[in-house]
């Protein structure tokens, strides 16, 4: 009986244990600023911090592109080592009037400091619209010689004016994306 009692209490804490690698990113899940991201600004957008909504928790950036035209991006640069990634984040759009974009994605550079030449540029893919959406690019190699990676996300009104939220970047070397242990069998 103590046997399985301790095969319980084991494959429970395996269960629940996730395993990831260091994120890279600071402030990624926004929770008290803007802090350490860059804003860029065309137009008269805008990016604050909202502390009322977030995702998993309250907390996010908000970016807000109130006329066609207006684009925002908050950005952040890394330097890595590593051969490939992991990106996700998340994101909410709140209000949209016509033909806006918005995306997450990366930007690969030889340098540090995210100078030099641009090596790539890749976008995320999405999904769960209109809610949250979950926006990743899971282990993605990076091309050779890439020193530093510019982590951006951004909102464009087009000819319209969108509001959007972002939250939980997680952003680092392959394995950064939490895994869920989804099973446990014993033989």
């Amino acid at each position: 009986m103590r046997f399985y009692w301790v095969l319980f209490v084991c494959a429970h804490l395996l269960g629940s244990m996730s395993a990831s690698a260091a994120n890279l990113l600071i402030n990624s899940e926004f929770d008290t600023d803007l802090s350490s991201w860059t804003v860029t600004t065309a137009g008269t957008g805008a990016a604050t911090f909202d502390a009322s909504f977030g995702s998993p928790a309250n907390g996010s950036a908000l970016l807000n592109a109130p006329l066609a035209n207006d684009r925002v991006t908050l950005s952040q640069c890394v330097a890595i080592t590593a051969q490939s990634i992991d990106l996700i984040g998340r994101s909410f759009t709140g209000s949209s009037t016509g033909t806006a974009y918005t995306d997450l994605f990366i930007t690969a550079f030889d340098q540090t400091g995210c100078a030099g030449a641009a090596l790539e540029t890749q976008s995320t893919t999405t999904s769960g619209f209109p809610s949250w959406q979950e926006r990743t690019l899971p282990n993605h190699p990076l091309p050779v010689g890439t020193l530093s990676v510019l982590v951006s996300f951004f909102v464009d009104a087009g000819d319209s004016s969108a509001s959007v939220w972002f939250d939980h970047v997680l952003f680092g070397p392959a394995g950064t994306v939490p895994v869920t242990l989804q099973s446990f069998e014993i033989d």
